[in-house]
């Protein structure tokens, strides 16, 4: 599946779960993606999808933000970000470019005041990873 596909997909589980009020307000997001090597003419596309798709689950404008952008000189291909809203969210963005035989990888933690909803590639059902303060 496409990098862009997966996180427009992500974008409305995670839309759905803070609409159902079942993560509540989003509080902390922390984003980890591998993309092959082969689409490094992609990162910023895919770096301003993710801000994007943050500052809506955190109801802010990029005006309100806080970046940090931490490009290493060890390793170029790979970028972090930290995100800080004046509301006092915030997000912890990693994305690296790497020859690798599975097409891209996702690890996406979001820390709600109610509860938490995690998603990696190896769980494709998001409905069942948010638990809330009720459910345990």
């Amino acid at each position: 599946m496409d990098i862009f596909q997966i996180l427009k997909q992500l974008s409305f589980k995670v839309e759905s779960l803070i609409k159902d009020n079942k993560i509540g307000e989003p509080n902390f997001v922390r984003c980890i993606v591998i993309v092959d090597l082969a689409k490094k003419a992609q990162i910023n596309e895919i770096k301003s999808s993710l801000l994007s798709i943050i500052e809506l689950w955190f109801v802010t404008s990029p005006e309100e933000v806080e970046l940090h952008e931490i490009i290493s000189e060890v390793n170029p291909e790979e970028q972090t970000i930290l995100l800080k809203t004046k509301k006092g969210q915030g997000a912890l963005l990693t994305i690296s470019l790497m020859e690798f035989e599975y097409p891209n990888k996702i690890d996406l933690t979001v820390i709600g005041s109610k509860g938490t909803m995690y998603f990696d590639d190896c769980n494709l059902d998001l409905l069942n990873t948010a638990m809330s303060e009720e459910q345990k």
